[in-house]
């Protein structure tokens, strides 16, 4: 048998608390205070958007699917493109 089992025993003489309550809201207070004031220092110290966003030359029109972009075809499993089939 454990020894916290036979404090919590009905023949107990005491009642068996860990801590009080207010000592339990206490911690919990001070750990969101902990973790708040993580996330203000993270918050804080993030870099910024860049001031002068990137340019492609052309957009990406080409990069993302557009009209020029260079087609993929699935054959047997395997990817092939157009320009090697040609």
């Amino acid at each position: 048998m454990h020894e916290d089992e036979d404090d919590l025993g009905v023949f107990s003489l005491e009642e068996y608390r860990v801590m009080s309550g207010t000592q339990g809201l206490v911690m919990w207070t001070f750990f969101l205070g902990c973790v708040g004031a993580l996330s203000f220092a993270v918050y804080s110290t993030y870099p910024d958007k860049p001031s002068a966003p990137k340019t492609y030359e052309g957009g990406l029109e080409a990069e993302l699917g557009g009209s020029g972009a260079l087609r993929v075809s699935r054959m047997s499993g395997a990817m092939i493109t157009m320009a090697n089939t040609i």
